[in-house]
């Protein structure tokens, strides 16, 4: 028999391997799931950040064009003014030295002609002139410049633009100088510091400034991006012609804010998915146990099924060849205890314990017969309570001399009390059931009789019935249990019993005749010493409950 079941045993004990499989294999695809959510989100990050130093860097590139742009300007604006200005001395300066070789001119006049002109002043040195050598007006306006300079110059100091002209057939030097405020203003306007105080007000500029720096060179290469997180900054250095370098340092916190929002968007997205990830588990376990729960009992019933066929042959094989000697040892010993009634009282009681012998021999070998003996349930509508009421009232005088008090209530909410003399009150409304009467019967007698057994000391027997739409339920507890609670399950199997001279089949008898009807048979131990028999089975359909 335990050859036979071998090939059940192994694919059932693979089955119980899956479901840790199962588990890892769940936790391998979150982990993979999360993992590449990790890379699209670093790869978001990425994304951004390359768009934000494109962004930086060509802004800076930008600013840098403006500035050359404007360095350039300012260049060409001062050069074209210089053009202007000297032409505008040298004509001023012959028109002079015209008028001064006509009649030269005193000091008074000069001072008068340069206020006229708009010129700061004007120097001639000849030997034609009425007050000397050397004659200016007004009078000090080159202070302490030399008196040879350059035939253009520029004197800071004084703010003057000075145009020197020499007259070799005179032999004269005339200088005329000009107020250079307006080109310093210019200067002032459109230079660099200027540009870098309007490039400073810009939106998101931080700062814009000109070093110097004689490390990075003119190569574009060589520009430079640093990052600030506390104080979400950005700095480009970007170098610009003649050894200097352009800084720029602006605000970066939409790219910091963008990028906290997607590890944000990551970690939510992340325990979403594992949330998800542990309710499918969760549920994807319950199913698995459930459905290792009935192939287990599929495996049990298949074992159970091959055990009673087993049993079957056995008890055949067994009743062929011990029934009949039994019978004819039977009858022999009740024909000596008839003919023989002078026997002395030990001869007779041992001729009684023989004949007792044969017969529970007899009683096992029946019960064998009929637990082997294949069910089919001949269904029609019966109600429960009526065949509880017979078991009670069959054994009714045997409960009263053994000092056992019955209970029961029905679904309706009545409590009678069997002490020898009632029965259960039966309601209008008794659930109907499709089952065989006489099974059925001998089933709840098994129960009662099982009962009365365990409790020769006297007890009590408690019965609740109960029903719904689909199913009929009842209760029946009983005192003197002396059974452990781990080996309850046990009492349905055949051959275990817990009484002196049980023969084990009782119980197991009665649960293949609920089984059969579709219905499920479970022992427990609500309290000690107390065990409770719950029996279910299947209601009729509607159209029965109207017979």
């Amino acid at each position: 028999m335990n050859a036979s079941r071998q090939p059940i045993r192994r694919p059932l004990s693979r089955l119980l391997r899956r479901p840790g499989i199962h588990r890892h294999g769940h936790l391998y695809a979150v982990g993979l799931l999360v993992l590449l959510t990790l890379l699209y989100f670093n790869w978001q990050v990425r994304h951004n950040t390359r768009l934000f130093y494109q962004q930086a860097t060509q802004q800076s590139r930008m600013l840098a064009e403006v500035i050359r742009l404007n360095a350039g300007n300012s260049l060409l604006s001062e050069e074209l003014l210089t053009v202007t200005t000297r032409r505008f001395l040298t004509n001023t300066a012959e028109f002079i030295a015209y008028l001064n070789e006509v009649e030269p001119f005193s000091v008074e006049e000069l001072t008068a002609f340069a206020e006229e002109a708009g010129l700061a002043g004007i120097r001639i040195s000849n030997a034609a002139s009425r007050s000397g050598t050397v004659v200016e007006g007004p009078p000090g306006w080159l202070g302490s410049s030399p008196a040879t300079l350059a035939p253009f110059s520029r004197l800071p100091s004084e703010g003057l633009l000075v145009l020197t002209r020499a007259l070799p057939e005179e032999e004269a030097v005339i200088q005329v100088g000009f107020a250079a405020d307006f080109m310093a203003e210019l200067e002032k306007e459109s230079g660099p510091v200027a540009l870098l105080a309007a490039l400073n007000a810009l939106p998101g500029i931080k700062e814009v400034r000109i070093e110097e720096d004689l490390q990075l060179g003119n190569r574009e290469e060589n520009m430079v991006i640093t990052m600030a997180p506390e104080q979400e900054l950005v700095t480009v250095t970007l170098p610009l012609a003649e050894e200097r370098l352009l800084v720029v340092t602006r605000e970066a916190g939409d790219y910091y804010q963008r990028i906290r929002q997607l590890w944000r968007e990551f970690f939510l997205f992340s325990a979403l998915i594992i949330g998800i990830a542990f309710l499918f588990s969760w549920l994807l376990t319950r199913l698995q146990q459930a459905h290792l729960a009935a192939i287990q009992e599929a495996d049990r019933r298949l074992a159970r099924q091959h055990e009673e066929a087993t049993i079957g042959r056995a008890a055949a094989t067994i009743s062929h060849e011990i029934k009949n000697p039994l019978n004819a040892i039977s009858i022999g010993l009740q024909r000596l205890q008839i003919e023989l009634p002078e026997l002395p009282r030990e001869h007779g009681a041992l001729l009684a314990s023989m004949l007792l012998a044969v017969n529970r021999t007899s009683h096992i070998i029946t019960g064998l017969k009929e637990y082997a003996r294949p069910i089919a349930p001949h269904l029609q509508p019966v109600n429960p309570e009526e065949l509880l009421m017979a078991a009670f009232t069959l054994h009714r005088e045997e409960c009263r001399r053994a000092g056992i008090r019955i209970d029961c209530s029905n679904r309706a909410g009545d409590n009678p009390e069997l002490s020898g003399r009632g029965a259960p009150h039966l309601t209008a409304d008794s659930p109907r059931l499709e089952a065989d009467p006489q099974l059925l019967g001998q089933a709840l007698e098994n129960l009662v009789k099982n009962a009365i057994e365990a409790q020769p000391h006297g007890g009590f027997i408690r019965a609740e019935l109960n029903s719904d739409e689909h199913w009929f339920t009842l209760r029946l507890g009983n005192g003197g249990l002396q059974v452990p609670s781990d080996q309850l399950p046990a009492m349905l199997e055949p051959y275990y019993s817990g009484k002196v001279g049980g023969s084990g089949l009782g119980l197991a008898i009665t649960r293949r005749i609920v089984e059969a009807h579709g219905g499920r048979l479970e022992p427990s131990s609500p309290v000690a010493g107390v065990l409770e028999i719950t029996l279910t089975i299947p209601l009729a359909p509607e159209k029965e409950k109207s017979r």
